[in-house]
């Protein structure tokens, strides 16, 4: 049985600044500060902001508890000297 041939092509962007609407020029300052301006002040932006904030903390919380048990777990296993239950 022959494998099907599948032909790759790899690609590249340089991404460096981007996102801009096509009337902003990112290498004006003034232009991109008042573009910033106005985004912030949208509600749709401020609520995003606002549920990614609270993600963050949850995913900081989970962060913890899961970082409390591995060195629960290691502290345990390196005292008894067991790692058979480990």
């Amino acid at each position: 049985m022959n494998t099907e041939r599948f032909e790759t092509e790899t690609r590249g962007i340089n991404h460096t600044e981007g996102g801009w609407p096509k009337d902003i020029n990112p290498a004006e300052v003034e232009q991109v500060m008042r573009y910033r301006k106005k985004v912030e002040k949208d509600e749709m932006y401020v609520n995003t902001i606002h549920q990614l904030g609270s993600v963050r903390e949850s995913l900081g919380t989970l962060c913890e508890i899961l970082y409390s048990i591995l060195m629960s777990f290691f502290f345990c296993c390196n005292v008894s000297g067991n790692y058979s239950n480990c």
